[in-house]
């Protein structure tokens, strides 16, 4: 399943662990700011690709809005790749 093809329903505003990623944002000095322009509802992710016919190397589907890849485990992952090269 390709990362831009997942959706969640309106209702997932209402999941706790949504407004606790709303939270945890604007205490990080993040407040919500931008316009509404858009398609709210599609989820997102990120892929690491390594190099050449590698392919893809590290997959993270975010699950509900706000979540996000750990930070540490992106950088370890592309530290390896680092070093292979």
């Amino acid at each position: 399943m390709a990362i831009g093809d997942r959706w969640l329903g309106l209702s997932a505003l209402f999941l706790p662990s949504v407004w606790l990623n709303m939270y945890r944002t604007y205490m990080q000095g993040h407040p919500f700011s931008g316009n509404l322009d858009g398609e709210g509802r599609l989820l997102g992710g990120l892929l690491v690709v390594g190099p050449g016919n590698t392919g893809v190397v590290y997959e993270y589907h975010e699950n509900v809005f706000g979540d996000h890849a750990d930070p540490q485990v992106v950088l370890n992952v592309t530290k390896r790749i680092a070093m292979r090269a």
